[in-house]
């Protein structure tokens, strides 16, 4: 015979998303439910200033342009 317990969990979920460099709602945002985004997650080697850690962030598209403008070499373009 199965005996059960039952047994609480806490979920998460994603309550938001800001961009990490001027700090506004990415989504969900119900006026923009598909607004997109740059997700970029780095755990970081040796020899680095940041030895051991992981870095996340998220960046609007407004915010990656003016990046990538800065860009010696801009990233590759594929498709249209």
């Amino acid at each position: 015979m199965k005996q059960y317990e039952t047994v609480e969990t806490t979920e998460q979920k994603v309550a938001g998303i800001r961009c990490n460099c001027c700090g506004r709602l990415i989504c969900p945002d119900k006026a923009h439910p598909y607004r997109d985004y740059l997700s970029i997650e780095k755990e970081w080697g040796y020899d680095s200033p940041y030895d051991g850690e992981r870095h996340s962030m998220e960046i609007c598209s407004d915010c990656y342009q003016k990046w990538i403008s800065s860009f010696s070499f801009p990233p590759e373009r594929t498709g249209e």
